[in-house]
């Protein structure tokens, strides 16, 4: 598995963390689906920055 999928892997499994709280403290479903969707695209950038190789230089 590559660092970019551990990354992600780790990140989904935070979500699901938040998720599983915000339902017991009775947050609606659509704020928990609109957190969880900003929070994804926010782990996917953090993880292209994180595992992206350097350019050789010239």
């Amino acid at each position: 598995m590559s660092s970019f999928w551990t990354y992600i892997t780790g990140f989904v499994v935070l979500i699901i963390g938040l998720n599983l709280a915000a339902f017991q403290l009775g947050v609606e479903p659509s704020w928990m689906i609109t957190g969880s969707l900003v929070l994804l695209g926010v782990g996917i950038m953090f993880a292209v920055n994180s595992t992206k190789t350097k350019d050789p230089p010239a």
